[in-house]
């Protein structure tokens, strides 16, 4: 059995802490699936926070086309939804994979939001979730992966431990 990881991350700072959990996990012995969530049309690089595109679909909970992703939870028997924040909800793609996959994935979920300010998004995104039948285990919120370490270590610890036991 694996632990399936779906992220979406545009500067890097998701995608650092999704392959630090890849790590710690495949050092314990656990097999990891990584699925990156991509829209079939790519933001523009740069001023990410007054892309007009972006906050239309933020606000307006806008779906859009994502790359073709297939979660089994017969194969997956666990997941790890791992979002960076935009306007203080999910990243379109993600949200978009939380819409599609809603009521559809029975199995344990963690979830992570990657975000720049000290706000708790993670009880946020948990509470999104949860609403959509998902069953949420645990949620974090990260600003910085090298001052929040710890707190992702013990994040981590938990998922071996339930994902173990």
């Amino acid at each position: 059995m694996n632990i399936c990881i779906v992220y979406y991350s545009k500067t890097g700072k998701t995608h650092r802490v999704v392959e630090y959990i890849k790590k710690r996990l495949e050092e314990r012995g656990t097999k990891v699936k990584i699925f990156f969530v991509a829209p079939t049309k790519e933001y523009f690089n740069k001023f990410l926070h007054l892309n007009p595109r972006i906050l239309y679909e933020v606000l307006a909970k806008k779906t859009i086309e994502i790359t073709n992703i297939v979660i089994d939870q017969n194969t997956c028997s666990m997941l790890i939804i791992a979002t960076p924040v935009w306007w203080g909800s999910a990243s379109p793609p993600i949200y978009t994979f939380i819409e599609k996959y809603s009521g559809r994935y029975g199995n344990p979920v963690y979830c992570i939001a990657t975000a720049d300010l000290e706000i708790d998004y993670a009880s946020k995104l948990k509470r999104e979730l949860d609403e959509k039948r998902y069953n949420v285990i645990d949620c974090i919120s990260i600003v910085n992966l090298d001052r929040d370490m710890d707190k992702l270590n013990r994040f981590i610890e938990s998922i071996i431990n339930r994902f173990t036991s």
